[in-house]
């Protein structure tokens, strides 16, 4: 039975995601990452990871989509200016996914899997808080300026385009 729900909700994740990045629609592009991340949250309790589920659909589906919609709703696009989502590069960019596959099947087939499951933790909240600040503390440190650097490179560049809209405008009254 596991099995079945597995392949269902990898079906809904990966038909999800293609939608995702094919969609003319930037909202349905949206919605559709949404339905692939609440995929991702169905297979980590498959897992055994509910407190992995859990945030995934509050940070994830929840936090960072809504955050999306709200930037979608509050830009307005430069007038005059039409820009396609369809990318001239999709060769390229189809061949290195293509790689990309073909790197991690293989990296798959050829790892040496454990033959019996490691004995499971009971993992709390208060565990996960302790594995992450005193085991994983330097990953978690660099994941941190990483979110700030494109934090900061997302405003400057949403800054630019607005001083290039204005410009525009004022050229054109």
């Amino acid at each position: 039975m596991q099995l079945v729900i597995f392949i269902v909700l990898a079906i809904i994740t990966t038909v999800a995601g293609i939608i995702m990045v094919s969609a003319d629609n930037i909202a349905r592009s949206i919605y559709s990452h949404v339905l692939a991340l609440l995929g991702i949250a169905g297979i980590y309790i498959l897992l055994y990871a509910e407190f992995m589920a859990g945030v995934q659909v509050l940070v994830y589906a929840g936090g960072v989509s809504i955050m999306l919609l709200f930037a979608l709703m509050l830009t307005k696009p430069a007038k005059g200016v039409i820009r396609a989502l369809d990318h001239p590069r999709r060769a390229p960019a189809f061949i290195t996914s293509i790689v990309l596959f073909g790197l991690l099947s293989f990296s798959i087939a050829y790892a040496r899997w454990p033959l019996q499951a490691e004995p499971s933790r009971i993992m709390t909240p208060e565990v996960i808080g302790r594995e992450m600040f005193v085991k994983y503390v330097l990953p978690f440190e660099i994941v941190s300026v990483i979110l700030l650097v494109a934090l900061i490179g997302a405003v400057v560049i949403g800054g630019r385009e607005k001083q290039d809209t204005d410009n525009e405008e004022k050229e054109k009254s």
